[in-house]
């Protein structure tokens, strides 16, 4: 089983544990394992005992351990390069080999977490400090820590986790990414 904790435990903080399915509710399953849940305090608090959406009753947030159904990725950075920063911007990708329903579930628990935001954040904060620490390096050695940053990416992260996403971005750009470390 592989776990996608990350798109519910989005800090690196020491995550709690939580109800997936909320106690107040099903009281049966409050002790449950498949019901206890990791997660970040900032999401923790967003979720709180909400489960369905109201009105339409729809579930809000994908179970971290058995959703998405699919072992493909589901989440996309776009980067924009501008001088001195860099811009992330996170998305649930719609063309993800995911059915309509989980596809809509996954929207909804990436916006009520507020991970786009999040995300995004983390994301332009580490490639910052790779810029930072890279300044003054020749061509080779920025191309080669790029190189080692893609690779390390592939390996203990879930397949949606925000690094994974990010890297998998700069893979498909490198150039424009070494470009960039390596400016002013």
């Amino acid at each position: 089983m592989t776990l996608n904790l990350t798109l519910i435990a989005a800090a690196h903080t020491n995550p709690d544990l939580d109800h997936y399915l909320p106690k107040e509710e099903f009281p049966e399953f409050a002790l449950h394992g498949r019901n206890l849940i990791y997660i970040c305090t900032t999401c923790n608090r967003k979720k709180s005992k909400y489960f369905k959406s109201v009105p339409d009753g729809d579930r809000l947030f994908i179970h971290p351990a058995y959703e998405p159904t699919s072992l493909h990725s589901v989440l996309t950075v776009t980067l924009r390069y501008a001088p001195r920063a860099v811009v992330a911007k996170y998305s649930i990708d719609d063309n993800a080999d995911v059915p309509d329903d989980e596809k809509a579930q996954l929207k909804r628990h990436f916006g009520r977490l507020g991970l786009p935001e999040r995300y995004a954040t983390r994301a332009q904060n580490s490639l910052t400090a790779l810029k930072e620490d890279l300044a003054g390096h020749n061509e080779e050695t920025v191309r080669r820590t790029l190189d080692h940053k893609i690779q390390s990416s592939l390996v203990g992260e879930p397949i949606n986790g925000w690094s994974k996403a990010l890297y998998r971005a700069v893979a498909m750009d490198q150039d424009a990414t070494s470009d960039w470390l390596l400016g002013p």
